[in-house]
């Protein structure tokens, strides 16, 4: 402890960096526990580095956030850029860290957050609040079969399920008429997936009241990473290991 930080988090070697991280394990035990109270009773919300507030949900053993994340800095205080103009091509340039609103208009970011790249989302100063952080696509996988996705279908690409994203999906005044909405299951878990659309590599906007793309922080190869999306059409979750990682996406993040 000498530099005064923890060594080797996940297994700590020396015994007082190993103490210390389980105080530190303890501790974010209780504050979840304290947080657990809170939301049973409907007093907590969850707040990011600049003050944007979010409602949050807890599905199974999991706690998710309720809505988008919205947030143009890093945990630790660092800016997320953006690009000016925001419609301005990326796809030459190497691990992009950026964010924007939909169509470059700061009006949609009260209800559909931003869209960031992979590698703002995966950029390990966090663009999660503290305590939360990006979810991997194995806790996404958590998250479906807690919804009733069969087990034997949890791992194929494209849909799965039945009505698992009629479940996720919500604000129906958002989403174009079709399978998602008019599900009997549309927007009974509170976490109210929304229909953002994404930002292409190339600097265009597109499917904002069609679909929502959300980041997993999981790798796959070449450039591309697992994501998750739900579109008007399917009451079904879509599975994809193909999410070109310069694309804008939403991101939801999971408590620790």
């Amino acid at each position: 402890m000498g530099n005064r930080s923890i060594t080797n988090l996940s297994a700590p070697k020396k015994n007082s960096d190993a103490a210390t991280k389980a105080y530190v394990d303890d501790l974010r035990k209780q504050v979840n526990a304290l947080e657990d109270i809170l939301m049973d009773q409907g007093l907590y919300s969850l707040k990011d580095i600049e003050g944007n507030t979010y409602k949050v949900v807890r599905l199974g053993n999991q706690v998710w956030m309720a809505e988008n994340l919205k947030t143009t800095k890093f945990a630790n205080g660092d800016d997320i850029p953006t690009t000016v103009p925001a419609d301005l091509d990326i796809s030459s340039v190497d691990d992009p860290r950026y964010q924007w609103p939909y169509g470059g208009d700061e009006n949609n970011v009260a209800t559909y957050g931003r869209l960031y790249t992979f590698y703002a989302a995966y950029d390990n100063r966090n663009i999660c609040p503290a305590g939360w952080h990006v979810p991997t696509s194995e806790e996404w996988r958590i998250l479906e079969l807690f919804l009733g996705i069969p087990y034997d279908q949890i791992g194929s690409q494209g849909v799965r399920g039945t009505n698992e994203g009629s479940k996720l999906a919500g604000n129906a005044a958002l989403w174009v008429d079709g399978n998602l909405k008019n599900d009997p299951k549309f927007d009974s878990t509170g976490f109210s997936a929304l229909p953002g659309g994404y930002r292409s590599s190339l600097g265009s906007s597109a499917e904002l009241g069609e679909a929502g793309y959300w980041w997993t922080s999981s790798f796959n190869y070449m450039e591309m990473s697992w994501c998750r999306y739900m579109k008007y059409n399917s009451s079904m979750i879509y599975l994809s290991e193909s999410g070109w990682r310069k694309c804008g996406f939403s991101v939801r993040c999971l408590r620790d």
